[in-house]
Order: C-alpha cells, then structure tokens, then sequence
C-alpha cells in the first residue's frame, strides 16, 4: 500500500516533498491505516502531519474512549492531534437535515478550519473502493445527474484520499499484519443509516449473486464517467456562456436553447439552476424535468423551483429569477410579527462574557458587563470624548475600533435584541435626546432599500442602540451617573458548533427567538 500511494503521488504530481497535510482520525480501522501510512511515508517525503479527531456527541462514553483511543495512538505516532466536540444532533435539528449529513459537514469544516490554521496543503480522508461503490448506488438511487455517478474522486481541491484504490479487507489486512487496533463504531453496524444499509446489504448481495468483481467496476465505471463528465462541464460552460443576465434575471433565449444538443440540454439546465440559486443540494432530476416541460407551454407559464427560484416561459425563451416567492414572503411576514432576530440574555452573563454567532454575518458578537458601582471596587469620576476616569485611578481609553461599542447598560429600556429593521424604529441622533426615524436617517444617509433589508442592528424595543458597520445611537452615552458598562464587540468567526464546543445556550446567556 505504501508503494502504491507513492507512486500515485509521483504519477499525479500531487503531494509534494514539505507538503502539510491534516488528517482526519476517527479510530476506526480506515482513519487509523491512514495514519500510520502516512507517518511511514513522513520522513521520505517531509511531511508535516497533524491529526484531527471529531468527537460528533452522539454515542457518549463509546465516542469518549475513541477519542482517548486516537489521542495515544498520535502521541505513539508522534503526531499532534487535536480532537473537536461538536453537538450533531443539535445542528442536524437546527439546520433542518439528518445527523449523517449534519456529521459530514461538521467534519469537513472542521477539517479545513484547521488546514488552514496549520497552513497546510491537504486535508487527507480514509474513503476506500467500498465507500466509493455505495456513493456511486446511493446518488443513483436518489436520481442524481451524471456528476453523482462519478463517486468519490481521490483528489478534489484540497481533499486528498489516498486510500480510494484499496478494498476494506485489504486495510484491515495490512493493520493486522503490524498488530495494529482500531475502534469500532456501533453507529456503522446500524441500518437506520441509507448508506450503512447499501454497505451492509446491498454490495454484498451484488457480490455474491451478480458478479464477484462488482465493487471494482463500480468504482472503475465512476472514473471513467469523472473523466467524461470534465468535458461535459466544459461543454455546458459554453452553452451557459449564452445565457444573459439582467439584473437578476438569467435568460435563456429561444434560439440559444433550442441550439443545444438533446443529451446536453438536462445537464445544462441543471448547471443553470444551481447557478440561479447558489445551491446544489435539492436540485434534482425531477426539476430538469420540469423546466423541460415548461419550455413546451404556452408564454406566460410559471414553474416554482427549489430555493425560491422561479422559471418563466416567456416570448424569447426562458427566464429564472431567485425570488422568495408569493408563499415565501408571507411565511416570512408571519414569522417577522412574531419577532426575528436574537435575543441577548444579559441579566444571567454575571462575570461571564457571552457569545452570540450571527450565521447572517459569518460573525460573533461578545458581550460584558462591567460594574461601575462602589461594590464593583470603582466609580467613574470623569469622562472626556477619549477616556473614562476611574475612582481608583485608572484610566481607560473608549475603544477605537468601530467593531467594539461601550453603552450605558442602565439606559436601555428593554431587552436587548440582535436583528434586522422594523417599522418603528428610530435612532437618537444627538445628546440632547432627538431622534430620527431610521428610515430617513438610512433616507439621509443614501443607502439602498436592498441593503437596508440586509443591515443587522443592536436594538432594545424600537431603538436602535448600534447600525452593525455604522453608527451607534446617543441616547446610552456613557457619563458620571453610569453604574453599568455594557461592552458589544464584533469579531468575524466560525460558530460555535462549527470547530469549537458549544458553549453559550449552556450558560444560558444567548437565545434564539
């Protein structure tokens, strides 16, 4: 095995001498052959090899001692290593998907926050010919496009599987030749997962009813259908080519679309689809259909599409636009007379800081309180446009950076909300107390309608306390009367649930609404 990853690395020029490479490390039999491959190749090849084990809280003290399991095995090995806790199930729920498909993404960004934390060039994962062959039936079975059948492909982008040439039994084999344990996963033994059930039922009965060589056509099949599907990308990036678009508008006239070939038209309109989107994940055969069917109706027939995108035959051809929809809009409406947004729980932060992450803005707000009262051991004395004076002699400087805001905390009137705009709203605009709607501020200050909808404020009731990337409000100026100092810093950074242990909701500092 080792001779023939080495030889794949010289023939694809792909791993070069010094290269950094995270690898991802469950303890079970595939991750850890992958390790130890790798540290046997690590002094002829320089590489520099870190390990990355993700503990996805699902099978508790199971998962706990293979996580124990991974971390000697890498001090052995003399490979750093470091392992990540995440809350699977709770992200799946969040996010609407199922615990396999949360777990994947979760790993994978995980994986990559920490290439680039090391600054390495690849991320390596222990797939082999046997996950290869169930992707391949999986995406086939779902109805996928030609993409699908092309499976796990051993180099994408930063991804590197050096063990896709080789069967389970033949990892197994070679970790049993150098007394080698590994971990068993009981979640892998389950058949309420889709892919466990085509690994545990279906490639066997392949094997043993149709032909004993299943698993490697399959696999073998799927390069040959990767090979074809990079020229029928390149073919579909010059159909695309013709597709014009107008402010949001993707036209496909009738006479560009009619030009394209039969057998290439579903895959070009599926490219087309996901580009109108910005996503993948849904967008399925069926919905090739439908545009299909839809270019045959009369002018003036709509089709509603997954994302909010929206197809039109029109008198030219076709036209898609990403639009949320009639439905969409009044879901939305519903949900903003409820309330939208996220509420900060500042009365239990005590002497904790507390972290909000706002997916919207890719960002984490921190919070603190500092106590300015005698029992707090200070007072303010003075305060200058530059400094507060302390009683006990300190002084601090007001933070320059427009990321982090200091407010009166005993000013606020409400509690205090992360959101978007509302009706209502309104912004002190001077000392003395006068406000001004924020809408004729955002009026005065020329900004667009569109990206008023997309500006996130800090709010308490209907004043805005902070336009994220503008101005604050002054109606909670820090004076000598302020007893509390409330502190708001923005920082861009991943979530909490997304390379880091959750922490916030269990302190009971953040909610969502």
């Amino acid at each position: 095995m080792v001779r023939e990853i080495q030889h794949t690395w010289k023939k694809e020029d792909s791993v070069r001498a010094g290269d950094g490479i995270v690898i991802g490390v469950s303890g079970g039999a595939d991750s850890v052959c992958l390790l130890c491959l790798l540290a046997e190749l690590r002094k002829e090849w320089r590489l520099r090899l870190y390990a990355v084990h993700v503990h996805h809280g699902i099978r508790g003290e199971e998962a706990d001692e293979d996580a124990v399991f991974t971390k000697k095995l890498c001090q052995r090995l003399a490979v750093a290593c470091e392992v990540v806790y995440g809350d699977v199930p709770a992200l799946a729920r969040e996010q609407k998907c199922s615990e396999e498909e949360m777990g994947r993404l979760f790993r994978y960004q995980t994986l990559e926050e920490y290439r680039k934390r090391w600054s390495c060039r690849w991320i390596a994962v222990a797939h082999h010919r046997e996950d290869n062959a169930e992707t391949v039936l999986w995406n086939l079975c779902r109805g996928s496009g030609l993409a699908g059948l092309t499976g796990i492909h051993a180099i994408r982008g930063h991804i590197l599987r050096p063990l896709l040439p080789f069967r389970r039994a033949e990892i197994e084999g070679w970790l049993a030749a150098r007394g080698q344990e590994f971990c068993t996963d009981r979640t892998n033994l389950e058949e309420r997962y889709t892919r466990n059930r085509i690994r545990r039922r279906i490639l066997p009965l392949l094997e043993q009813e149709v032909n004993a060589q299943a698993v490697r056509h399959i696999a073998e099949t799927a390069e040959r259908l990767s090979r074809l599907q990079d020229y029928l990308e390149e073919q579909i990036a010059g159909v695309l080519e013709q597709v014009q678009i107008e402010g949001g508008r993707f036209v496909w006239e009738r006479s560009a679309y009619e030009a394209c070939p039969e057998g290439l038209r579903a895959e070009a309109i599926l490219e087309l689809l996901k580009r109108v989107s910005g996503q993948a994940r849904d967008i399925s055969a069926e919905h090739v259909r439908i545009v299909k069917e839809l270019y045959d109706k009369e002018v003036g027939k709509r089709a509603s599409l997954p994302y909010g995108v929206e197809a039109e035959r029109t008198y030219t051809g076709l036209c898609f636009v990403r639009t949320e929809g009639r439905a969409a809009k009044e879901k939305q409406a519903e949900k903003k007379k409820e309330a939208d947004g996220y509420v900060i729980d500042l009365k239990s932060l005590g002497k904790e800081k507390g972290k909000l992450f706002l997916p919207e803005l890719q960002s984490v707000l921190f919070f603190e309180i500092w106590d300015c009262t005698a029992g707090g051991k200070r007072t303010i004395v003075s305060v200058d446009k530059e400094k507060i004076h302390f009683s006990d002699g300190k002084i601090i400087k007001f933070p320059e950076s427009s990321c982090t805001k200091w407010f009166d905390y005993d000013r606020i009137q409400g509690r205090v909300v992360v959101r978007t705009r509302r009706p209502g709203d309104s912004l002190v605009v001077h000392p003395d107390g006068r406000r001004k709607k924020l809408k004729d501020y955002w009026i005065d200050q020329k900004l667009p309608r569109e990206e008023r909808e997309k500006t996130w404020l800090l709010a308490a009731a209907s004043e805005v306390l902070w336009i994220f990337g503008g101005r604050t409000g002054e109606g909670n100026r820090i004076d000598t009367d302020t007893q509390q100092i409330l502190i708001v810093e923005m920082r861009t950074e991943k979530p909490d649930g997304f390379g880091y242990q959750r922490r916030g909701n269990s302190q009971g500092m953040v909610t969502g609404i």
